[in-house]
């Protein structure tokens, strides 16, 4: 997680709070983007004239810093199951975002899709497959495709609803975990890659539905048991006034 607020200093703080602790700890700068499938590495990125992804130790162990000139922002991030390299979206200047992947001891990362990716604030729009071969994504038109990490042509995924944004990946690689927005609640869907069909997994809905605006964020493990999302929540007050003349 990250802090842009008090406990983030002048630039955003990223933290590691674990399940069942009540504090988190600080490990260095930057905005969160994925911790390692071993848990031992936590990515983050800084921004500015000069952006650079962080790969700092959640344990004992050194931080390491990447730079590429070529790149002018970074957005999301996700791990490969091998913990030294992840998948990433980015832009080079006055480009539109695609996917790289990066080794997390440096080097130029490696373009994996065209120019022309939907970054989107509920998990990035993509996600690695559990055997790290292929990345799911949204292209800009709300079409969803499977790209293979090493190259090759991709393949249009089917049978979904134009918007639904790809979350994840079901344990045995089968079906995609699809985001789909309603009317005051969440939905998310199994999408069947064979079938070409979704069912409906989970319905996500606060207690409180006053103020929700919309979600930023969803997780879920890969045998989707547990999950995790955020939402953001718009509070205003109405006052009334006696005696104006």
């Amino acid at each position: 997680m990250d802090e842009s607020g008090q406990a983030g200093g002048e630039n955003a703080a990223t933290y590691l709070r674990r399940v069942e602790d009540s504090v988190p700890v600080q490990l260095g700068q930057g905005e969160a983007a994925a911790l390692s499938p071993d848990g031992k590495w936590a990515l983050s990125f800084t921004s500015g004239s000069s952006p650079k992804i962080l790969v700092e130790p959640t344990g004992v162990g050194q931080p390491k810093e990447i730079t590429n000139d070529e790149i002018a922002s970074y957005q999301f991030a996700s791990w490969l199951p091998d913990d030294k390299r992840f998948v990433f979206a980015g832009n080079a200047a006055d480009h539109a975002a695609r996917l790289y992947v990066q080794d997390i001891d440096g080097g130029k990362p490696r373009p994996i899709t065209p120019e022309g990716i939907d970054v989107s604030d509920i998990g990035g729009g993509f996600a690695v497959s559990p055997d790290g071969k292929s990345v799911v994504l949204m292209s800009f038109n709300d079409e969803i495709f499977i790209y293979p990490v090493e190259g090759g042509n991709p393949r249009k995924v089917t049978g979904n609803t134009t918007g639904d944004v790809p979350i994840g990946w079901s344990e045995d690689g089968r079906a995609l975990y699809l985001y789909r927005e309603g009317e005051g609640h969440f939905q998310i869907y199994r999408h069947d890659l064979a079938a070409g069909k979704s069912t409906l997994f989970k319905e996500l809905k606060p207690s409180d539905l006053a103020g929700i605006d919309s979600m930023n964020s969803v997780l879920f493990t890969p045998n989707g048991k547990w999950y995790a999302y955020s939402y953001q929540r718009n509070l205003s007050h109405l006052f009334m006034i006696d005696g104006v003349k």
